[in-house]
């Protein structure tokens, strides 16, 4: 909806306003949009937050492959409240788009 109003209102100007936008994920979740930081993590990621978003795509694929609902808080043993919000976004990344 954001997306049609911004093409709107710039008059088709944006480019990419006739592409089709992905779905949203069902999960909001917080995630940066540069790929930097550290392989395979989102920009802004390095050292234990990295890895926190990592161990939460394997723990996403892992459930969903395993039939279960897509509740990252059944994983809160295994890693650091401090990181929750990047474990959060790797386990969206895991179930919803199986670690893509």
């Amino acid at each position: 909806m954001k997306r049609l109003f911004l093409c709107l209102v710039f008059g088709f100007l944006l480019e990419g306003c006739n592409q089709a936008a992905s779905p949203p994920l069902a999960t909001p979740v917080a995630s940066p949009r540069s790929s930097g930081g550290g392989a395979g993590c989102p920009g802004g990621l390095s050292g234990a937050e990295c890895d926190a978003y990592k161990d939460g795509i394997k723990a996403g694929v892992s459930d969903r492959a395993a039939g279960q609902s897509d509740s990252f808080r059944r994983h809160e043993s295994e890693f650091d409240p401090r990181f929750q919000a990047s474990y959060r976004a790797g386990y969206a990344t895991g179930w919803y788009n199986n670690g893509k």
